[in-house]
């Protein structure tokens, strides 16, 4: 299967968007035995996240490369920011 493929390989062990984006948020933290401090947007929690110009969850899956990103912040500072939110 190429990169380009669309079609996926075993359909029925796919996850939702919101299984999805859990896995790489808080599930990332508990794997790294860092749910105490990361993977959440929680104060005392370290502020490293992506800001998007749309809901991923609602963005279709196939077209997920195109969505926009409007921002990014580690330890809560902006590292980049699109104009309209500075």
């Amino acid at each position: 299967m190429s990169a380009n493929d669309q079609s996926a390989y075993l359909p029925q062990q796919g996850v939702s968007a919101s299984q999805a984006f859990q896995a790489f948020t808080l599930g990332a933290a508990y794997a790294g035995a860092e749910e105490h401090c990361s993977g959440r947007i929680a104060p005392g929690c370290r502020a490293d996240l992506t800001i998007f110009g749309a809901d991923p969850i609602d963005w279709p899956a196939s077209d997920l490369s195109s969505l926009p990103v409007a921002g990014t912040l580690v330890a809560g500072r902006p590292v980049h920011l699109l104009p309209s939110l500075t």
